[in-house]
């Protein structure tokens, strides 16, 4: 999932649509934001009314191919009509309309000229249609049932086929034609069954069906051929704000509980918890398989529908037992150890999960390493001393050759297959390590001691370590939790255990000489985002430079979300990123 949040903005996004297949609108108070589903990044911001929130936004239904497409964009009792340039995300802001009742919903309608105007339905059950240049009004319409809405949705190309949906406050979903020449348009099919007031209601794309949402919790899909609910979904534990069909027969739904549930044959397929309280709107790609939601918090998060496994049971997972104490204690090597104390019980140490297998430390010394051949755990190495009290161990994750122990004289061993090699990095216990792969035959080293020393290291498998640099920790408290070096050597970036993200450059070092453990290099820190992830731990970092130069920093939380920024050159310490944050849990 990618989170996309506005910069310096935290209003609540109340209104997200696809305006084509790169381009995203959400509203986030009285402004427009334009996103790049491709990049995940904010590419512009426009400013659509003075002071009032933006609770719908509608393209046109024009061609879809077209590189400038108008968008409908509306709150309170006031709308406008924006020009957005798809090609490049500019936009051109116009006009602000009023309407003379709260406006419920907006929709594009084709006039007997074939051209586009607006169609606005209304609090008290009125639809307007009006000339979406000079906003006059070309026809209105008021529904013989004079009661008050909570939502509405219209559908239709023309003002000839127009239907209107609407959620009323006395829990019922009305079906009106719009277009009548009687004085009142008479309501067509009522639909009863929600136990609480209507507060969502959407079409689906043949128009044969409405989904609506309700203050009782649930979702309903109403058939309109057979005037009756074909289905009834609970689920959410809070009022349920919106519902959009997404690829096929998946439904999404999103709540006030901070949730967007998705739902396939009447069932929940995967939920996804997005924010604290109030997933205010949800919007489908027109392929069907990627949705977005905005969420009470600011936040606009993007997903693909069926993207996942969702896992409920132990027997879902793959699993690997891990070695039998006892069988351990049987090894030959141990009954030839004089030294050893039979007496002790062995245990596991220290663990670390490759890519397809895994590496244990026991209290004794051994290391092992499970083998997916046959099954079995193999021994890569006995009687380490110093890692009979102590054992870090981490292992690198995408290829899953190499993984890294510390001990606690400071010696880091750097496992890869059963052969061993050690260096003597920290003075202390070496208190947290990760190790990843820089190229085929080159490892980067990030080690934390016990008093808070933080050494960067490089190593070939086939010759060398070498330490790079020593790490400045810009706050004493600082307590490293991820770690990650870019390719190309330059950027090393450190996520805390209190949320923030750390940024350090270095020259491209692209030959190591020798084992050399007593540089001076000292490196400061060129940058932090203080919070990044409030006060919850940041579990994942990693760094990617492209051709131009551009840094981009991907960091993961225990909040549950995974953002993204960009870091400008020579920026100040204790200096925000020019940044947009992205995504996903």
């Amino acid at each position: 999932m990618s989170r996309l949040v506005p910069q310096y903005r935290r209003l609540p996004s109340t209104a997200i649509v696809f305006l084509s297949d790169n381009l995203l609108a959400a509203a986030n108070g009285s402004t427009v934001d334009i996103y790049d589903v491709q990049l995940k990044t904010l590419v512009c911001s426009c400013a659509v009314f003075d002071s009032v929130r933006i609770h719908g936004i509608v393209a046109q239904l024009g061609d879809v191919d077209s590189r400038c497409i108008e968008v409908l964009v509306f709150g309170s009792k006031q709308w406008t009509v924006i020009r957005v340039h798809l090609d490049n995300a500019r936009v051109e802001p116009s006009t602000v309309f009023y309407a003379e009742d709260w406006i419920k919903a907006g929709h594009w309608v084709q006039d007997d000229k074939q051209m586009w105007q607006v169609a606005l339905a209304l609090a008290h059950n009125q639809v307007l249609v009006m000339d979406s240049t000079h906003g006059n009004s070309i026809y209105n319409v008021q529904c013989a049932e004079r009661c008050i809405l909570y939502a509405a949705a219209l559908y239709g190309a023309t003002m000839q086929t127009l239907v209107v949906a609407a959620g009323t406050v006395f829990n019922k979903v009305l079906v009106w034609d719009a277009w009548t020449k009687d004085t009142e348009a008479q309501v067509r099919v009522q639909l009863s069954g929600h136990d609480g007031v209507v507060f969502g209601v959407r079409f689906s794309k043949d128009g044969r069906k409405i989904m609506s949402t309700s203050d009782d919790r649930s979702v309903r899909v109403w058939n309109l051929d057979e005037k009756c609910a074909e289905a009834v979904l609970y689920g959410h534990g809070a009022r349920v704000w919106s519902c959009v069909e997404a690829g096929g027969d998946w439904l999404v739904s999103a709540s006030e509980d901070g949730t967007c549930r998705v739902w396939r044959s009447g069932e929940t397929e995967d939920v996804w918890r997005l924010c604290p309280k109030n997933v205010w709107a949800v919007a489908a790609h027109r392929n069907g398989c990627m949705v977005a939601a905005a969420c009470g918090n600011g936040a606009v998060c993007m997903w693909t529908v069926g993207g996942r496994q969702r896992i409920e049971r132990i027997d879902d997972l793959d699993t690997i037992a891990l070695p039998d104490p006892e069988q351990t204690l049987n090894w030959p090597d141990r009954d030839m150890d004089p030294a050893s104390d039979s007496r002790e019980r062995e245990f596991i140490r220290g663990f670390a999960l490759t890519w397809d297998s895994a590496l244990v430390v026991t209290n004794h010394g051994h290391i092992l390493r499970h083998s997916t051949a046959n099954n079995s755990w193999d021994m890569v190495a006995a009687k380490y001393g110093a890692l009979s009290g102590y054992a870090m161990v981490a292992a690198e994750s995408k290829a899953g050759k190499v993984a890294a122990v510390g001990m606690r004289d400071g010696t880091v061993l750097l496992v890869c297959g059963n052969s061993i090699r050690n260096a003597q990095l920290h003075t202390c216990s070496v208190q947290w390590l990760t190790v990843t792969q820089r190229s085929d035959n080159v490892y980067d080293v990030i080690t934390v001691d016990n008093s808070g020393d933080i050494v960067w290291s490089l190593v070939t498998w086939d010759a060398v370590w070498q330490v790079v640099a020593r790490i400045e920790r810009p706050t004493a408290g600082m307590r490293v939790a991820s770690a990650a070096v870019s390719h190309d050597g330059q950027w090393l970036v450190i996520g805390s255990a209190i949320g923030s993200v750390y940024v350090y450059k270095h020259g491209d070092l692209k030959t190591i000489d020798g084992l050399r453990t007593d540089t001076t290099t000292v490196l400061q820190v060129a940058c932090v985002w203080p919070q990044a992830h409030g006060r919850h731990t940041v579990s994942a970092v990693s760094v990617n430079v492209d051709a131009n130069g551009n840094v981009r920093i991907v960091s993961g939380g225990r909040d549950g979300w995974v953002c993204t920024f960009s870091v400008l050159d020579s920026v100040p310490v204790d200096a925000a990123p020019d940044a947009v944050c992205v995504g996903d849990v």
